[in-house]
């Protein structure tokens, strides 16, 4: 017996049905097969913002990393496209040390006169040894002011502070002293510093780093 075969195609939904019929229109076989529906999400776009309608579908340029493509649009305006948000991790700037000159009188941070006459390096077997001589005068009428100390520091941080009896000075005082550093060898030091504090301030000796404000020197 000779069949004719009329195929037959239906839709239901996103399927699609291939129907086969006989001449008198009795079904041998169906094969369904995916109907993708058309869509632009992903190509590109002109102007981030714009709007745009394909199969009834609503569309927004959307910027994704680099690139404006078409993103399907809710209700909101909003879109279905995930965009990637780049964190920048902060980075700590250190601000420049300013070294001042030998010889010459700078203000201290409660208003000594400070002068660093010299500075002068000798070497033991295992040591580098730092003589310093300067002065420190009060020239604030009507003030009585503490007298401050120094402090050598290695590059990297850290250092030995001046040891001893410190007074305070009143109008018209100066004080004339020498001290010496003795530190290791290649240890890193590479200036010096002076502050006298404040209230509520950390003070040298226990510093890291020059504090704010204090008279910072190279070493030679």
């Amino acid at each position: 017996m000779l069949f004719r075969l009329r195929p037959r195609r239906l839709k239901v939904g996103s399927i699609l049905l291939i129907c086969a019929l006989t001449a008198s229109g009795t079904p041998l076989a169906y094969v369904s097969a995916q109907v993708s529906k058309p869509t632009i999400s992903g190509t590109s776009c002109a102007t981030v913002g714009a709007k745009r309608k394909f199969r009834k579908v609503s569309y927004s340029c959307v910027l994704v990393g680099k690139r404006r493509v078409w993103a399907v649009a809710t209700n909101s305006g909003s879109t279905t496209e995930t965009t990637t948000t780049t964190t920048t991790t902060p980075t700590t700037t250190t601000t420049p040390i300013t070294f001042l000159a030998i010889g010459t009188r700078y203000r201290s941070n409660l208003g000594l006169t400070v002068t660093l006459i010299s500075v002068v390096k000798s070497e033991t077997a295992g040591s580098v040894l730092y003589t310093i001589n300067y002065t420190v005068e009060n020239e604030n009428p009507g003030t009585e002011i503490q007298e401050g100390s120094w402090k050598v520091f290695k590059s990297g941080g850290g250092g030995t502070p001046q040891y001893g009896g410190f007074s305070k000075l009143f109008f018209g005082g100066s004080r004339s002293r020498s001290y010496t550093f003795e530190v290791l060898k290649d240890s890193g030091y590479s200036y010096l510093a002076y502050d006298d504090g404040g209230t509520g301030r950390q003070t040298l000796f226990f510093a890291n780093s020059p504090t704010p404000g204090s008279l910072v020197f190279m070493l030679p």
